[in-house]
């Protein structure tokens, strides 16, 4: 989890930083669904 330090130090960080950022809110919302259908 090192590279979050480093997100506003060059474009590359911060972009991976973004994405990583981007997919986990995915995997998450992913995942709240599921669990929503599987507890009901």
């Amino acid at each position: 989890m090192a590279f979050i330090c480093y997100e506003d130090s060059t474009d590359s960080w911060s972009l991976f930083a973004r994405m990583k950022k981007k997919i986990k809110q995915i995997m998450v919302s992913v995942i709240g669904k599921e669990f929503k259908k599987w507890s009901n």
